[in-house]
């Protein structure tokens, strides 16, 4: 699987988090959707990267972080932070739905 590959799968993987979640709150609703495609087939980034946005997500449920304006910046800074450490850019596309899927599922 290539890096374009994985990106995409793990786009899949996120909307598929977020509509799951929909006016529920879920925790670990990604780890759940990368489970149903666990296997070879997942690479060992992908996986880390579903686990580093859980613990994000646990450090900000219940939280109010999405409540507010100083909230919100704080939860886009932590996000850009988790992409570069994949040397993604912090503009990617999957910042917005890492950041949607916090804001459905916590």
């Amino acid at each position: 699987m290539t890096a374009s590959d994985s990106l995409r799968f793990l786009q899949r993987l996120l909307s598929g988090a977020c509509l799951k979640c929909q006016g529920h709150r879920y925790s670990e609703q990604l780890l759940n959707e990368l489970e149903t495609f666990e296997g070879p087939r997942v690479p060992v980034l992908t996986r880390r990267l579903v686990l580093d946005i859980e613990r994000l997500a646990s450090m900000v449920a219940g939280v109010g972080w999405a409540a507010g304006s100083a909230g919100d910046r704080e939860a886009k800074a932590v996000v850009r932070d988790l992409l570069r450490k994949y040397k993604l850019t912090p503009t990617h596309p999957i910042c917005t739905l890492i950041l949607d899927y916090l804001r459905a599922c916590y």
